[in-house]
């Protein structure tokens, strides 16, 4: 599996919570067909079956509520759903061997939920261990409470509740002994923070964005990645626009890590200049960054580099190259501005290996810097990482840039506020160059684009400048949803977002003057995942795998003692 997908799969192996009524029902409709086939008295099907499953639900509403607990209706109903399942199908095995007495069955089944329920309130509660042992089994209290109305004898409680304690132990131990080596690795309770996880995909609290931050602060070790900027410079020296392009990936989701990285940047280049575009460049999930002083740093780069730059005054036409990788290259002053653009072969995202060598193969007496963009604006799920470039390309891009001419650079900038649902706070940028023609950059913030939107953007804009292109800058802000990567165009009215585009190429145009162009690369120290990350958590996952086999065969032991505590009750009872 590419490293980039591994937060991307990660949240596909989440599924929605089912509909409250859904659940409900289901629930309800398993229990009528088991009494229309079995035929039970009624007053027994409501005491041990009915009641305790909507008494249960009323106690763990109650519960949650009490201990102040982050608990929504469908993950409830859905707790209710699975642990009632799981209970129903093991009480159907044991009423063939607890034939004369069914009541032994369904006590001996129901103890089994505190294993069940343990395991599934661990990761989202904030609570002691002795009130999640309570949570853990309040099946066993609703059933109690209805049991004592239902002429059996009483003497089944006492090894029932044996049983109902015992498996709570059981899974605290399974759960102690999966995550030991997570632990010991990291100092980190691995269980916790799939809980922070999840949870910040619903509220987006900033508890849980905090503690899922610290997480990676912690996973994280720190790298050294390059960090280019562009100034451009009005005849007055005041900045005209700034373009970033930071070799951090801005994932890997929500506010998490380095997600939202360009309005963070932007945020703290304000005082430079209200136009700052931050661009999408060949990183991946690897350069994830972990934020917080992270952020500090890449600006206070940024704002260091533009005070050493040099500036030009002439810049060169946007050309094209086509072949196995598309390119658009323009040079500006000392500096190739590389846009990879995925049509001819499809990627997401380039590795940082491939963009430093095309640096490395392009850099020439006249090219000091090379800024590669990924333009990351064809979307599909199936594309992978970008990881070799062949030398064809090499060559066919010095072929492309050793042509046109060279003369005063022209710059417009403009910023569209677009709102939607797939386009992140920073909007609609747009870059209009001229010098030969006229060449615009148009920065939609989101994680790319819906196949086949780039092309009709670029029909509708046309007649307005001589070449453009369209990019976006893989903010990760718009990927909430476990289902949905959430390209632009996903939730938008087409229509609005060509006509915003269109008057953003326009504004930009309008806003053309004269400027210098200065660019420099420098370095940051920030902390990423790195090559290694994904293949030291696979590793521990395996061991975890491992140590699961000890855990089934402790759960076993369990169900098979509470078996026999049970068969040896109902016996002497007999």
């Amino acid at each position: 599996m590419d490293r980039e997908k591994y937060f991307l799969d990660l949240r596909n192996s989440l599924f929605r919570s089912p509909n409250v009524y859904v659940s409900l029902g289901t629930v309800l409709l398993i229990l009528a067909i088991y009494e229309i086939i079995v035929r039970i008295a009624l007053q027994t099907y409501f005491l041990l079956f009915i009641i305790p499953y909507l008494l249960l639900i009323a106690i763990d509403s109650i519960s949650f509520k009490i201990t102040n607990q982050y608990f929504p209706p469908e993950r409830l109903f859905l707790l209710e759903e699975i642990v009632f399942i799981f209970v129903f199908i093991v009480y159907l095995l044991f009423s063939l061997v607890f034939s004369q007495k069914i009541v032994v069955a369904l006590l001996l089944s129901i103890s089994l939920s505190s294993f069940l329920r343990y395991l599934f309130l661990k990761p989202f509660l904030n609570v002691g261990e002795k009130t999640l042992a309570i949570l853990s089994m309040n099946y066993g209290i609703a059933i109690t409470v209805t049991f004592i109305f239902s002429n059996n004898s009483l003497i089944y409680l006492i090894p029932f509740y044996i049983s109902l304690i015992m498996f709570y132990f059981s899974s605290r131990f399974f759960i102690f002994y999966l995550s030991r080596e997570f632990k010991r690795e990291y100092d980190l309770d691995p269980v916790k923070y799939v809980g922070y996880f999840i949870n910040y995909l619903s509220t987006q609290k900033p508890e849980e964005m905090l503690s899922l931050n610290n997480f990676l602060n912690v996973m994280y070790s720190v790298k050294e990645l390059p960090l280019q900027v562009i100034a451009l410079r009005k005849k007055n020296n005041d900045l005209k626009a700034l373009l970033i392009f930071p070799y951090v990936h801005p994932g890997p989701f929500g506010e998490i890590g380095c997600s939202n990285l360009p309005l963070r940047i932007a945020n703290d280049l304000e005082g430079l200049t209200k136009n700052v575009m931050v661009f999408h460049t060949s990183c991946t999930h690897d350069e994830n960054c972990s934020g917080g002083e992270d952020f500090v740093k890449i600006s206070e780069a940024i704002k260091k580099s533009i005070r050493v730059m040099k500036f030009y005054k002439e810049g060169g036409p946007v050309l094209r190259y086509s072949g196995k990788i598309n390119a658009r290259c323009q040079i500006l002053g000392d500096t190739l501005v590389l846009s990879l653009i995925p049509v001819s072969e499809g990627f997401d995202d380039v590795s940082i290996d491939t963009g430093m060598k095309i640096m490395r193969k392009m850099k020439s007496s006249n090219i000091r810097n090379v800024v590669v963009i990924d333009s990351h604006n064809s979307f599909d799920p199936n594309y992978r990482i970008l990881k070799e470039i062949d030398n064809d390309t090499i060559k066919g891009i010095k072929e492309c840039i050793s042509k046109g001419y060279r003369g005063k650079i022209y710059a417009g900038i403009s910023k569209i506020d677009y709102k939607s649902g797939s386009v992140g706070p920073m909007g609609i940028e747009t870059l209009v160059i001229r010098t030969e023609g006229s060449y615009a950059y148009i920065l939609i913030d989101g994680n790319n684009i819906k196949k086949g939107l780039r092309e009709k953007i670029l029909e509708n804009i046309s007649d307005l400048v001589d070449d453009a292109e369209v990019y976006s800058t893989d903010n990760h802000i718009v990927n909430m949803d476990p289902k949905d990567l959430n390209p632009i165009g996903n939730k938008d009215d087409e229509s609005i977002l060509l006509k915003e585009i269109r008057k953003s190429v326009i504004d930009a145009i309008n806003d053309l003057e004269e400027v210098e162009s200065g660019t420099h690369t420098t370095k940051v120290m920030v902390k990423v995942g790195g090559k290694g990350y994904v293949e030291r958590m696979s590793e521990i996952v395996n061991r975890m795998v491992k140590r699961l086999k000890v855990s089934i065969i402790i759960a076993i032991l369990s169900f098979l003692i509470s078996v026999l505590i049970f068969s040896v009750t109902f016996i002497l009872i007999k």
